[in-house]
Parts: C-alpha cells; sequence; structure tokens
C-alpha cells in the first residue's frame, strides 16, 4: 500500500543552508532540443555516468515512445552548465503524468553534479504543477526526504518499498575467468553438467560480437526471436510484443554499435542460437540491457551457460563490473546478492490534476485488493 515516506533525513543540508543554495539555483524548464548533447552529458561527473543519464538515452526513448513535443527538461542552476538536470516524459494519459527518463529498470538517480543541488532538485520536482513518477528510486537518496521537507502544504509524496532490490551488480577481476571458483559447488556442477549435455546433442559455440551499424538489424532480429520463444512473451514484457520497445533497443543499439559500445552474446548449438544477450560497454563497465534464452532447451539452462562464457570473456578483457539492470531475479542471484534498496515515489501537487491522479490510483489500488481478496 502507498505510505506517506517517513524516512529521517540523512546527509541532507539545513534549512538555511538549503535555502541559500535555492537562491543562488534558479530553476528553468525547456525542451529537449534547448540543451546540446555536450551540456547535457557533463551534468553527472564522468566517474559517476551511466548510460542512462547520456542525452542519447533520453533523446531515442522519446522518439520511440512519440512523446517528444510533449516532454520536458528541468534545469537547474546556470542553463550553460547545469548544477542538476530533469528528464520528464509525458505520459499518454489522460491525467498528464511525467516519468523521470533514464530510470525505467530502477535505481537510477536524477543527474546532478553534486548533493548540494538536491534542495533545488526538491523544489523544482514540487513546483511542477503535475503528477510525477519517479520510478523505483534508490531508498536511501537524499532527495526522499528533501521531497517531503518541500512538499508541506503544496503536495503529497507518496513512497512504498519495494520488497527486493533493483539494479543488481557485480565486480569482477582476473579471478572471474573462472567464474566456477565464485559459485557454489553443487552449481557449478550442475552448469558443467549441462554443458556435457548439450555438447552431447551438437557443436556449443559462444559468440560474442561487438557489430557494425549494417548487421544490428539481422542480429536483434534473431535476439529478439530467442527472447519471444519464452515466458517474457508470455507475460507480455518481450521487446516482440511492445512495438515502443522494441523500435527504442533498435534505435540506441544503431547508435551504440556507431560507436563501438554495443555487445552481443549468442550460444550457439550447431549453428542455432539458443540463448542471447544485448549489451553495452561503458565506463569500464558491462550493461546488460536484455538476456533470454529458447525455452525448447530449458532443461539445460542454456541462459546460465551463457553467462558463464560472458563473464569469463568480460574478465578476460578487464571490464570491472557488471551492472544487470531491472529486479534481482532468481537468475542474477546465482552470481551475486548485491544491489540497491528502492522505493517507488509519486509526486501528486496540490493542484485538480494531482487530485485526480491521486484518486485513480486510490481506484485502481482498491481494485486490486478486492480482486485479490475475492474468494474464488
Amino acid at each position: 500500500m502507498l505510505t506517506a515516506d517517513d524516512m529521517t533525513p540523512s546527509g541532507t543540508l539545513g534549512r538555511e543552508e538549503s535555502e541559500t543554495l535555492d537562491a543562488l539555483q534558479p530553476i528553468r524548464t525547456v525542451d529537449l532540443d534547448e540543451v546540446s548533447a555536450a551540456t547535457w552529458d557533463a551534468v553527472v561527473p564522468e566517474d559517476r555516468r551511466t548510460p542512462m543519464n547520456l542525452r542519447v538515452w533520453s533523446d531515442i526513448s522519446l522518439k520511440s515512445y512519440g512523446v517528444r513535443d510533449k516532454s520536458k527538461i528541468i534545469l537547474v542552476g546556470d542553463p550553460e552548465r547545469p548544477e542538476a538536470l530533469i528528464p520528464l516524459m509525458r505520459r499518454r494519459d489522460a491525467i498528464g503524468w511525467y516519468s523521470l527518463l533514464g530510470n525505467e529498470g530502477g535505481g537510477v538517480e536524477i543527474p546532478r553534479r553534486s548533493d548540494a543541488a538536491i534542495p533545488a532538485i526538491a523544489r523544482a520536482l514540487i513546483g511542477f504543477g503535475a503528477p510525477i513518477t519517479l520510478g523505483d528510486y534508490p531508498a536511501h537518496s537524499p532527495l526522499i526526504p528533501a521531497l517531503r521537507d518541500e512538499a508541506r502544504g503544496r503536495a503529497l509524496v507518496l513512497t512504498r518499498p519495494l520488497p527486493g532490490l533493483v539494479k543488481p551488480w557485480l565486480n569482477l577481476d582476473t579471478t572471474w575467468t573462472d567464474p566456477s571458483q565464485h559459485l557454489k559447488k553443487k552449481t557449478a556442477q550442475s552448469i558443467r553438467r549441462r554443458e556435457r549435455r548439450l555438447t552431447e546433442l551438437g557443436k556449443l559455440e559462444t559468440v560474442f560480437l561487438t557489430p557494425s551499424v549494417s548487421d544490428v538489424d539481422a542480429l536483434l532480429d534473431t535476439a529478439l526471436a530467442i527472447e519471444a520463444s519464452g515466458w517474457k512473451s508470455r507475460a507480455g514484457v518481450a521487446l516482440a510484443t511492445d512495438p515502443q520497445q522494441e523500435s527504442f533497443f533498435r534505435f540506441y543499439c544503431r547508435n551504440l554499435a556507431e560507436h563501438g559500445r554495443l555487445h552481443l552474446t549468442f550460444l550457439d548449438l550447431d549453428g542455432k542460437s539458443i540463448a542471447m544477450s544485448i549489451g553495452e560497454l561503458y565506463g569500464g563497465t558491462y550493461w546488460a540491457h536484455k538476456t533470454a534464452y529458447d525455452e525448447d532447451y530449458r532443461k539445460y539452462a542454456p541462459g546460465i551457460l551463457k553467462q558463464f562464457y560472458l563473464l569469463r570473456e568480460l574478465a578476460g578483457k578487464g571490464v570491472s563490473r557488471i551492472d544487470f539492470q531491472g529486479r534481482l531475479d532468481d537468475f542474477k542471484r546465482t552470481w551475486t546478492d548485491q544491489g540497491v534498496e528502492a522505493t517507488k515515489v509519486r509526486i501528486y501537487p496540490f493542484n485538480p490534476r494531482g487530485a485526480l491522479a491521486l484518486a485513480c490510483d486510490a481506484g485502481r489500488q482498491a481494485g486490486s485488493m478486492w480482486t485479490a481478496r475475492r474468494p474464488t
């Protein structure tokens, strides 16, 4: 159930200092084209920058979802060198919700140079005047208590803690050239046993690719066909069942290939791909965007075997970290138990749009609770 956030502010600035900083950091709402890629990308220091912080991620998202002309960018500070940048995507609904771009997988904070911008970010979000969802936001971010402070008398900030972790990650070193060293003995033995059984069926090969732009679409056709063969298609979350998300990934992967950052992995059996990963190499980290396997080979766990080979390859190339993205599920838990605690954050301004959004959400939640409790 949605509950008002009751976190105690930790590590935030005092109110007098906050107000002083606010006065020094003007807030301006602009369209996407008013911010250059160089200005946008420089907001987050390089050692903390992620692909989701970059202008190209937001640009392609807005283009793919057809809301580019209705979305807004909030700049905090000097427009030529902003202290923070808040990319908001206007959703296609009757209420007019906005969502935080770049946090689709959860665990990503609003781009900023430092925490000194937090008070002004809170002021910008509360003063925006439309309902906003920040998605699965890091639970321990100083922004959450700052939002509650700023919202007094102006808006309602509701949160719902997630039961698990998001944005699971794993640090790699040379020992990961033999991933079995880091696995439970039973798990390592199971992987080797299933590998032997697969090799009895045919030639097993792992293919690692950094393709050219001209090869991207054909390779994605193969990857998406693997994903569509399994549970993701039945659940309606496969790329092939979501034209807008598929459009995003095709545009985005072409851009990655153009800059040499696209990394595709296929596990082939007699030339047929039975597992795949779509990833990106950026900042010394492998960002895992999509992974799937052919369910006809489920009993051989080809997805686990593909990941075993991929970790070995990445460690051998000196990649220092893998970011699995999304929720920490059973597949990712095979390799790591590290991730980010997150909470869903929604902002309802005290105006007609905010009241309508709150009423709709409350009604939807009540309906879900009734359905869950109804006798069968």
